[in-house]
């Protein structure tokens, strides 16, 4: 199983760091990490039999975009 986490988007948040978000399949089904410096973060694990690939990176996208937003505008 692939450890290393298939890059899908990168940001850089309101504190001005950097980070890269991926994807990478686990037993479960597919994790989706912000790899920001300090080691991987896991934010989601989808683990529904349909969630596939095209799933996991959609949410990592969505989390990029909504991570790059200040504090006070996320919802």
């Amino acid at each position: 199983m692939r450890r290393t986490p298939i890059q899908v988007a990168r940001f850089r948040a309101p504190d001005g760091s950097h980070h890269t978000v991926g994807v990478m399949p686990v037993k479960e089904g597919w994790q989706i990490v912000d790899q920001n410096g300090c080691g991987p973060d896991v934010i989601d694990t989808l683990t529904h039999p349909d969630d596939g690939r095209a799933q996991a990176e959609a949410v990592a996208r969505d989390y990029a975009e909504w991570a790059r937003l200040p504090t006070w505008a996320r919802q």
